[in-house]
């Protein structure tokens, strides 16, 4: 299940700070270091199952695109399935291997 308030959080913050910032933001979380780069947009992939923190996509340096979720929970195996659509049509669209990244909240 998606956090509310996170999404909630990340909107205000995209008032003031570019999303790709925001992203690596969450990454650094996790002690990732990776750097980002924006390659195309949520909406133009054709899902039912869009990432809805994020109005972009993003690749890193080694040209994987990562999808980050900001989740209360562990995701179930059903939710999981629903998100691997999405990543499957990005994977389709961009001939890049997507690597999701949960940040759980709960």
């Amino acid at each position: 299940m998606i956090n509310d308030t996170a999404i909630e959080i990340t909107k205000i913050m995209k008032e003031a700070i570019p999303e790709k910032t925001i992203a690596q933001y969450f990454l650094s979380l996790g002690k990732e270091e990776r750097t980002l780069t924006k390659i195309g947009q949520v909406k133009d992939i054709d899902s039912d199952h869009k990432n809805e923190l994020f109005d972009g996509i993003f690749k890193d340096q080694n040209e994987i695109i990562v999808d980050i979720r900001l989740l209360e929970e562990k995701p179930s195996e059903k939710e999981l399935e629903k998100m691997s659509e999405y990543w499957w049509a990005l994977q389709l669209h961009f001939r890049k291997r997507v690597e999701p990244v949960f940040i759980i909240t709960g």
